[in-house]
């Protein structure tokens, strides 16, 4: 297996809001991929706050042949506004932080299938997103 992350914002009608980032593939990692990926996206937080954007993480496996569609393995899937809600407000300490999270993978069946575990915070410019250790 050869996976790497795809990494993107979609809007509440599954329309794309931000460009899609995409990792290494870790071809040492196996089922337990790590990938010290960092990627920053500006969002409107308004719109986000309303439940009207969700962080996608779309997990993918590198096929060999040219020609061959990557495989899919699974995605993570969570509203933008769930993640705010673990931040304070402004003037608390707790909002500057970095928080970590860990979320189950669901295959194109409906299934879940390992964790995706990953890092994130809020800034005056945007969201960073750390994408760390994948347990499968």
């Amino acid at each position: 297996m050869k996976p790497y992350a795809v990494v993107f914002i979609r809007d509440h009608n599954n329309i794309l809001y931000s460009s899609k980032r995409k990792t290494s593939v870790d071809s040492k990692g196996g089922s337990n991929p790590t990938w010290n990926f960092n990627v920053k996206f500006t969002i409107n937080l308004a719109i986000a706050q309303e439940n009207h954007l969700d962080l996608v993480v779309k997990l993918k496996s590198r096929q060999k042949s040219h020609g061959i569609r990557d495989k899919d393995i699974g995605e993570v899937r969570m509203l933008i506004s769930e993640l705010l809600k673990c931040f304070g407000d402004d003037d608390d300490d707790a909002a500057k932080d970095e928080k970590h999270m860990s979320k189950s993978i669901v295959t194109s069946n409906g299934e879940a299938q390992g964790a995706l575990a990953f890092s994130y915070k809020f800034g005056i410019l945007g969201l960073w997103i750390t994408l760390l250790p994948i347990r499968m």
